[in-house]
């Protein structure tokens, strides 16, 4: 791949509070680690600003099924997932893709799939969901419907229904790009494609029925918000992702270049396991970690809602995920994982966040080092951008390179 096709490598769409321009800072920390995990990855900015490119082993992970599924999608069937993202910005196609994202039984099924099958994709939402979020303005495109509370039959195999991608060792056809991914155990018969689920407009909520056999269950779930307008206030450009290139008029022209980005994307991701679900499954043990050699955890939970002092630390709601999760116990889970395994000197950790808001990794005498810097911000309101974004912060655990301490290069001392 040359230089300047290497460069270009990003996401389509945009990721407000992405990471990319810290990824420098990132790889030198971490060296050319052989393992790479990316528990929250959403855009997987520092994943390709790789120095170099791929490295020998490579995993991202993300709950949101739609970034999963999106990944997914791109590494194997690029050419699908550009002619679905390629498309106008028409106002009244976004809101009726978007209630079809969240409230249809065909996309709601698609993405248990997802959760449960680690090689199952849908190219269609993945296109979708893409061009959605680069006419989206603000928050509420990127939510899904969290369907944790429908019984099925896999849910005692493991978290989100389905058994973990095998993730220790290389095997078979697939040694030179990862481990063989294993099917984890299927729900139960009429889940997922021969589910029924309809949306009821006046009673708000999504009727799914679950076993196929006409037992529905019913799920509150608010209804798509139709008020949005698409994004219209670029200055630099007419649009964001696969709605920008400005020189590109015709539709052959952006039909060849927003294909020729998947294509990019999926010549890199070619040896990356893309895993969805709980963040620690990809990285809770040594057979994912250690034992596959010097590993590198790039952490960017969301942050905090609140702070321990009480203090509201960023506004509600601009995560996907915010409905359906506990953020300041997933912060807190977070950090008791750091502290077990900073100790450990075949593990390098990047951990990003607020100041404030990990308390027993910023006290003097950690051994952590911070990193702080300013981001583009987005928290919710304009006073709250501009003060948090003067907050951010990278914490290195204690066996993390140190840049320009006579280490020779970025990678000395990394294994191999």
């Amino acid at each position: 791949m040359s230089e300047a096709a290497q460069q270009y490598i990003k996401a389509p769409f945009p990721a407000f509070g992405g990471k990319s321009r810290v990824a420098a800072e990132v790889w030198a920390r971490f060296g050319n680690v052989r393992n790479y995990i990316e528990p929250f990855c959403f855009s997987t900015a520092v994943l390709l600003k790789r120095p170099g490119g791929a490295g020998a082993v490579e995993t991202i992970n993300d709950r949101n099924a739609f970034v999963a599924n999106f990944w997914r999608a791109v590494r194997s069937d690029p050419d699908a997932v550009a002619e679905h993202a390629d498309w106008p910005v028409i106002e009244t196609d976004l809101h009726a893709r978007h209630r079809w994202l969240v409230t249809s039984g065909e996309a709601i099924a698609a993405l248990d799939r997802v959760r449960a099958e680690p090689d199952y994709y849908d190219a269609r939402i993945a296109g979708w969901w893409c061009w959605g979020a680069c006419c989206w303005i603000g928050a509420g495109w990127r939510d899904e419907v969290e369907s944790a509370k429908i019984p099925r039959i896999s849910d005692s195999v493991g978290v989100n229904g389905g058994r973990l991608p095998y993730l220790t060792s290389s095997q078979g056809i697939n040694t030179a790009a990862g481990p063989n991914d294993r099917q984890p155990a299927l729900a139960q018969p009429g889940w997922g494609i021969n589910a029924v689920a309809a949306w009821d407009r006046h009673a708000k909520r999504l009727m799914y029925n679950a076993d196929g056999l006409g037992n529905g269950i019913a799920r509150n779930i608010d209804a798509p918000d139709d008020t949005h307008r698409p994004q219209l206030a670029d200055e630099f450009s007419r649009g964001r992702g696969v709605d920008g290139a400005m020189d590109q008029m015709t539709c052959s022209d952006r039909r060849r270049w927003i294909t020729q980005w998947m294509h990019r994307l999926a010549d890199r991701l070619r040896p990356v396991r893309v895993c969805c679900g709980h963040w620690n499954r990809v990285c809770d043990s040594p057979s994912t970690m250690t034992r596959l050699g010097l590993t590198g955890v790039f952490l960017d939970p969301p942050y905090r809602v609140t702070l321990a002092c009480g203090k509201a630390n960023r506004t509600k709601h601009i995560y996907a995920n915010d409905r359906h999760q506990d953020v300041n116990a997933l912060c807190d889970e977070v950090q008791e994982w750091c502290l077990r395994w900073a100790s450990d000197r075949e593990v390098r950790i990047a951990l990003c966040g607020l100041e404030g808001e990990y308390p027993e990794i910023e006290r003097p005498g950690s051994g952590w080092t911070t990193f702080a810097w300013k981001s583009n911000g987005v928290y919710g309101n304009r006073n709250k951008d501009n003060e948090n974004a003067r907050r951010e912060r990278i914490w290195f655990s204690p066996h993390c390179l140190v840049p320009g301490a006579g280490d020779g290069g970025l990678f000395t001392g990394a294994t191999p």
